[in-house]
């Protein structure tokens, strides 16, 4: 039993040194300057079948939304509330938006521009 703890030990050990060299050869982070001073908690990438629209939605604190067609330029979108927004998801087959925050508040959108619109919270 001892013996097979060890190994399933070593092997645990031997996959995180793996995950931990892979991220280590990553290129470089490069700062992008955002158009607000609000922490942000969560970063989405989203693919419209259509192929036209592609880009990214942050959110954080104060109900802040920002949108990215090129992770480069980040542009300050309405949602409604100024609850703390600390998840964000895309659901590409039906091109539905789910941001989640506190109290209960969850934001959803069909809209490529992201104008959320407050469902409940």
């Amino acid at each position: 039993m001892v013996l097979r703890r060890r190994l399933c030990q070593l092997i645990l050990c031997g996959a995180l040194l793996v995950n931990m060299s892979f991220l280590s050869a990553q290129t470089t982070w490069t700062a992008i300057s955002a158009p607000t001073t609000q922490d942000l908690w969560s970063v989405c990438y989203y693919y419209r079948y259509a192929g036209t629209n592609v880009g990214y939605v942050a959110v954080g604190n104060s109900g802040t939304i920002l949108t990215s067609g090129d992770c480069q330029v980040w542009t300050q979108r309405a949602s409604g509330t100024t609850e703390w927004l600390v998840g964000v998801g895309f659901d590409s087959r039906s091109n539905f938006f789910v941001v989640v925050g506190d109290h209960g508040t969850i934001l959803t959108s069909t809209d490529t521009v992201i104008e959320l619109s407050l469902k409940n919270g």
